[in-house]
């Protein structure tokens, strides 16, 4: 599963990608309703955040992030479980720091991001 998010990263899935605009402050927030998979009370979803202005972390600079993320929501939970930092925009350009393996379960407090990415793909 690990080898096959990472391969998703390394191979943008801009091509086929419906990014719906969800919200905007410092970026714009973005979420790919057409790949949400729904098992029970869980859905996973991709979103993707989009910087106007150069990110820096740790000496990587990027513009996009992409995120794969498993939302409960039954408990009001997710796990983020792979991402990537993205040179260009809208997850374009070469991928300059990946992460493919699933980090914990965390609790989602109301209103935050996490919380309308939650409203949104478990109402669709």
């Amino acid at each position: 599963m690990k080898f096959i998010l990472l391969l998703v990263f390394i191979f943008p899935i801009q091509s086929y990608a419906d990014w719906s605009l969800v919200h905007q402050d410092d970026a714009d927030h973005y979420i790919d309703f057409a790949l949400l998979s729904k098992s029970g009370h869980k859905v996973r979803a991709w979103y993707l955040q989009n910087y106007s202005e150069l990110q820096t972390i740790k000496n990587i600079q990027y513009l996009s992030v992409k995120n794969r993320s498993e939302f409960d929501c039954k408990t009001r939970k997710m796990r983020i479980l792979a991402y990537a930092l993205y040179s260009e925009s809208m997850g374009q350009g070469r991928a300059v720091f990946n992460k493919g393996e699933g980090l914990d379960w965390q609790s989602i407090k109301s209103k935050t991001l996490n919380d309308l990415y939650l409203k949104k793909v478990c109402i669709n």
